[in-house]
Parts: C-alpha cells; sequence; structure tokens
C-alpha cells in the first residue's frame, strides 16, 4: 500500500485562508479524514471526510470556522491506519 500525500499548508506562517494539498498515490480510493489539532492534541476542528479517487490529488482552501489563536497548530491526514502530520502557524 503506497502511502498518502500532505503538502502544505501554504502559506505558514498564516493568518486566515491556507491552501492544501492532498494526494492518494494508491491504485483503489479510500476514505480520507483532514482533521486540525491544537498542541495539547485537543480536536479543533475536522476538515474533511471523504472518499478520493486512485492516483489522485485533491487541492483544499481553508479558512478556520472560528477565531484561532497565534499559535502552532497540526494537520493530520489520515486513511486506513496510515497517518501523516504537518505543523501550521498561525500569527495574528
Amino acid at each position: 500500500m503506497k502511502s498518502l500525500g500532505l503538502a502544505g499548508p501554504w502559506p505558514n506562517p498564516a493568518t486566515n485562508q491556507v491552501e492544501i494539498n492532498l494526494s492518494n498515490p494508491s491504485d483503489g480510493q479510500r476514505v480520507i479524514d483532514l482533521s486540525l489539532y491544537d498542541m495539547n492534541g485537543h480536536l479543533v476542528e475536522k476538515v474533511l471526510n471523504a472518499a478520493i479517487g486512485n492516483e489522485s490529488t485533491m487541492n483544499l482552501r481553508w479558512t478556520p470556522k472560528g477565531t484561532l489563536s497565534s499559535g502552532v497548530y497540526i494537520w493530520r491526514l489520515s486513511s486506513q491506519g496510515l497517518s501523516i502530520e504537518k505543523s501550521m502557524i498561525i500569527l495574528h
């Protein structure tokens, strides 16, 4: 099974909207979950839970639903027991 891909977030540090690129290099469709966590491991927002096709990419533009404090946050992309994480800094 090939790994997932998570590129971005861009810009980083961010003040509001960010772009995130997801990829599924596997040979089949899979359900993916993209969530944002604070540094204490608390879920801030579940951004996406959707199926992504084989050998495809998905580009997302994300804006927080509420006000986020300045600080470091973690993006976690997971599917079928695999996960990848990227950090993001929010500045106000």
